[in-house]
């Protein structure tokens, strides 16, 4: 088995009123499940969600494919991210700029990107999401609310071992 981490969206579900949010990695539920997989995640900004997923490679190749997805760098949480290449630290920071957040709200909080750590870029994105609310007049879901407190990434990284 293989471990992954993935940022996947949220998206609604059904024709329901008020609608039901749903993480997208729940759409591979049962795969991951059937090579005795699991996975776990957290709701973050942006409608996003941080996810971990312990599964066979294949299983991680097909949630890989789905261009909705993004499939984090297979480091140790506490590997600096200047392992990475330029071009694989920036896809990831304009990732997280996509997201919502801005450049100098992560260089406030982190400092030098290229000296944090993979599990130090995780904590923050995990720092804070919006409540989502039901726009009854345009039958959609904004995500305007107060903000909320996320799952910890020690949570999400101990249940999935």
């Amino acid at each position: 088995m293989a471990i992954a981490w993935f940022i996947c969206p949220y998206t609604r579900q059904g024709t329901r009123i008020p609608p039901i949010r749903h993480c997208d990695i729940l759409n591979y539920k049962n795969e991951i499940k059937n090579v005795n997989g699991k996975f776990s995640y957290g709701e973050i900004l942006g409608n996003y969600a941080l996810v971990k997923v312990r599964a066979s490679e294949d299983i991680l190749n097909v949630i890989d494919s789905n261009q909705n997805f993004v499939r984090l760098p297979n480091l140790p949480l506490n590997n600096s991210l200047s392992v990475l290449t330029s071009a694989q630290r920036n896809i990831f920071i304009n990732h997280v700029l996509n997201m919502g957040y801005s450049l100098q709200e992560i260089e406030t909080a982190l400092g030098n990107l290229s000296a944090v750590t993979l599990g130090d870029l995780m904590r923050f994105i995990l720092s804070r999401r919006l409540k989502p609310r039901f726009d009854r007049v345009n039958n959609q879901i904004i995500l305007d609310g107060p903000v909320q407190t996320c799952r910890l990434l020690r949570d999400i990284d101990n249940e999935v071992q």
